[in-house]
């Protein structure tokens, strides 16, 4: 029985059920994306913002200050996982970053980045920064 198959014919037929089974695994589990992708290529405009979508700040803005200081600090502490940090190595750091960023220490999102700073410190570093201590990254001393 095996004799009369040959291997090209299996392969073929071999090739045609694995595309037949994803062709089906795209339909039933992707259909949504499929729609949204067949829909854009027929309208072929360009991708429009729904109003419900996130909007960044301006970076005039006290947020857009707010946002470009987290993701410098975000960056900073994706690098700090790295090494071994010292407490003041650590802190000194921490005062060249917000440093750039002097509209924070006087608007009210400075408890908020404190409290990020805070966290992040003893999350990834595993270092303590007290309330005086962070003050202190603040005023630059």
């Amino acid at each position: 029985m095996f004799n009369t198959i040959s291997w090209q014919s299996y392969l073929t037929t071999l090739a045609l059920v694995i595309a037949i089974y994803y062709a089906f695994l795209l339909i039933f589990y992707y259909r949504n994306d499929l729609e949204v992708l067949v829909r854009s290529k027929n309208e072929r405009q360009p991708f429009q913002a729904n109003e419900d979508e996130f909007q960044r700040p301006s970076v005039d803005s006290d947020e857009g200050i707010v946002y470009a200081c987290m993701d410098e600090v975000n960056a900073f502490f994706e690098e700090a996982k790295k090494r071994k940090w010292h407490k003041n190595e650590l802190t000194y750091a921490l005062q060249s970053i917000v440093k750039k960023y002097p509209a924070i220490r006087t608007s009210g999102y400075k408890k908020s980045v404190s409290t990020v700073l805070q966290n992040q410190c003893e999350h990834i570093c595993n270092i303590h920064i007290s309330a005086e201590e962070l003050e202190h990254v603040w005023l630059g001393s």
